[in-house]
C-alpha cells in the first residue's frame, strides 16, 4: 500500500508471513527472542487483529497485540482479549495534538480494556513540534513529553509528562487493576470529529501495587467541575475534580 510518510505498510497477510517465516526464524538464528507484537495500527483495525489471533501459525509467535490510540473504540482491546485471553495488549503509540484526548484519558481508557502498557510518542520535540520531514502528513502539531529548545538549550516538561506521572509515580510495576465505578462510556474516538476514548464525565481507574498500596486515578473530561466520593471499607471522603483535571489518591 502507498504511504504518505517514510514507513512499511503490510496487509494482514503479508504481516503473519513475515511474522511466521522471516523475522522470528532470523531472530531465533542470532540467539535473540524479544516479544514480538502483532498488529501495530488503530483500534479501528480491530478485524485485522482477530485475524492475526486466529492464525495459528502466526499468533504462537507474538506476545500480544500492539494499538494505536489514533481512532476506534478502546473496547477493541476488550474484545480481543476474550478471543485470546493469553495475548498482552499494550497502546505502542499515541501522541497528543493528533491524538483524540489527553493522555490521562487515554490511559484509563485503554488500562479498563486490558491494556498493560501505553506509550507517548514523541519523547522530547523543539518546541515547533519538530523535527520532522516535509512535508507533514504525519504529526502536525504534535507535542513531545519533553520539549527541548535548541536556541536557549533548555528543556520544559509539557502537560504529558505531568498527566504520565500521575500514572507512573504511584502505579508500581506488576501493579494489579481492581473494580471501580464506571461513570462513562468508551466511544468511537476520533480527533477530527472531536469525540474523545470517552463519553464526557468522571472516568476512573484502581490498582493494588506489590506492596500492599491502592492507587486510584480520576480524570474529568467534562467541561465543568465534578464532585464525587471515595469509599473503601466503610470509609469515605468527598473530592470536587476541575474540567480536566486529574488526581491521584493513594492508600493503605
Amino acid at each position: 500500500e502507498e504511504s504518505r510518510y517514510p514507513g512499511l505498510d503490510l496487509t494482514v497477510g503479508e504481516e503473519d508471513l513475515f511474522i511466521a517465516r522471516y523475522l522470528v526464524p532470523a531472530l531465533a538464528a542470532d540467539d535473540l527472542h524479544p516479544a514480538v507484537y502483532g498488529l501495530d495500527a488503530t483500534w479501528r483495525r480491530r478485524r485485522r487483529a482477530e485475524v492475526i489471533v486466529g492464525d495459528r501459525a502466526v499468533v504462537r509467535h507474538v506476545v500480544g497485540l500492539a494499538w494505536h490510540c489514533y481512532s476506534g473504540n478502546p473496547s477493541a482491546m476488550s474484545a480481543l482479549h476474550r478471543l485470546s485471553p493469553r495475548l498482552a495488549e499494550i497502546v505502542s503509540e499515541c501522541s497528543t495534538g493528533i491524538a483524540p484526548g489527553p493522555p490521562a484519558e487515554l490511559v484509563i481508557a485503554a488500562m479498563r480494556n486490558w491494556a498493560s502498557t501505553v506509550i507517548l510518542w514523541n519523547l522530547a520535540l523543539d518546541p515547533a513540534g519538530g523535527p520532522v520531514q516535509p512535508p507533514n502528513h504525519g504529526c502536525p502539531h504534535c507535542t513531545g513529553i519533553v520539549s527541548v529548545d535548541e536556541r536557549t538549550h533548555t528543556v520544559s516538561d509539557t502537560a504529558d509528562y505531568y498527566e504520565l506521572g500521575q500514572f507512573g509515580e504511584f502505579v508500581q510495576p506488576g501493579a494489579r487493576r481492581i473494580a471501580s465505578n464506571d461513570f462513562v462510556t468508551d466511544t468511537y474516538a476520533d480527533r477530527k470529529l472531536g469525540v474523545g476514548y470517552t463519553t464526557p464525565g468522571l472516568d476512573d481507574i484502581a490498582f493494588a501495587n506489590p506492596d500492599g498500596t491502592y492507587v486510584l486515578l480520576v480524570h474529568n473530561s467534562a467541561s465543568h467541575a465534578i464532585r464525587f466520593a471515595v469509599s473503601w471499607r466503610g470509609r469515605s471522603f468527598t473530592h470536587a475534580l476541575p474540567a480536566g483535571a486529574t488526581v491521584t489518591f493513594m492508600w493503605r
